[in-house]
């Protein structure tokens, strides 16, 4: 019985499978990842195709007995799990069995993960600091003198030079603002925001000139039997909802037929914002880092609007999911804490 209950309350998954994948026993530590209590009669290699036992019982990789880390996704919700598949001595079946062992390690990931970005922006805090005053100081001494030189000079190439300088002098000078943004710490939210009317002020801003142009679907929460209130800054998520939808409307430059959704509702006791596009969308390698600083696509981008976008949602403990094809569009899919 001691035994019964140690399998019963272990948070891991345990399998007994047949050869050919078929599920005999299971406890239940299971459902929390495959969400089913009851798995009795299905395949295991339905879930995990690329776990295959060879005809000698080891797994196709040669690697038997040794923990994998599978990707696994269910309901949309993606996992990282540690699945170790090892031989079974059972008396009550008359045929090889195998146990498999099936770890949770998505939280584990994550946490390793935010441990090393916090590392790294304590890093990068130091550095701006540093490159804000050994750059800042030379371009105003730059600056000032290119200035001085315009209004002595008569000509007319020599003015236009003069202009192409100090254009870029206050481009670099908005590049180290953007980059000491990015490096500063943000201060825990505290003010309650309706994110109704904050999201409609940012599309609003954001179309300009070009809403003529665009079709566009909105849902801001009105038909909501609350408000959608969160704790936050305004500004910063003004920011961030600015950042995203501009990134959408830049997407479809070359669309025949530009559409963009914004829509707000509550789930499960959280707010959220979709912010979803039809245009050119990203492949795997640039969805997974468009959240980097300094990682861009566009010609003339600094790569950390983004990335600034990340830092000031994470500071607001939301949770962000980015779906992209290319071809066929982003959507960008913003959970906060509710009120």
């Amino acid at each position: 019985r001691l035994n019964e209950l140690i399998v019963e309350t272990i948070p891991s998954g345990l399998l007994t499978i047949k050869r050919d994948g078929q599920i005999l026993r299971n406890n239940p530590g299971t459902s929390a990842v495959f969400g089913s209590e009851d798995l009795i009669g299905k395949n295991l290699f339905s879930f995990f195709p690329e776990l295959i036992l060879t005809p000698e019982g080891d797994l196709g990789d040669g690697h038997y007995g040794e923990k994998q880390e599978i990707s696994f996704c269910r309901n949309g919700e993606n996992f990282l799990l540690s699945v170790q598949i090892l031989r079974q001595a059972d008396e009550a079946f008359a045929e090889e069995t195998f146990l498999v062992i099936v770890e949770d390690l998505t939280q584990v990931r994550r946490l390793e993960f935010a441990v090393r970005h916090s590392e790294k922006m304590a890093a990068i805090g130091q550095l701006a600091a540093g490159i804000a005053h050994e750059i800042r100081n030379p371009l105003t001494g730059i600056s000032g003198s290119i200035e001085m030189l315009s209004q002595t000079s008569q000509d007319e190439d020599d003015k236009k030079l003069t202009k192409i300088v100090l254009k870029e002098i206050d481009r670099l000078n908005n590049l180290i603002s953007e980059f000491l943004d990015f490096a500063k710490p943000e201060r825990p939210p505290v003010d309650l925001v309706d994110l109704g009317p904050l999201v409609k002020e940012s599309v609003k801003e954001s179309l300009g000139p070009m809403a003529s142009q665009i079709q566009v679907e909105t849902d801001f929460g009105q038909r909501l039997p609350e408000k959608p209130i969160i704790r936050g800054h305004r500004d910063k998520l003004k920011q961030a909802f600015l950042n995203i939808i501009i990134n959408a409307l830049q997407s479809m430059e070359n669309s025949e037929k530009s559409k963009l959704i914004v829509m707000i509702d509550i789930h499960e006791n959280r707010v959220r914002v979709q912010i979803k596009d039809n245009g050119c969308g990203m492949n795997e390698e640039t969805r997974r880092r468009i959240f980097e600083a300094f990682y861009t696509t566009k010609k003339k981008g600094t790569g950390l609007g983004l990335a600034i976008t990340d830092k000031i949602l994470q500071a607001h403990d939301a949770q962000l999911l980015v779906k992209s094809e290319p071809g066929l569009g982003t959507e960008f899919l913003i959970s906060f804490p509710k009120i």
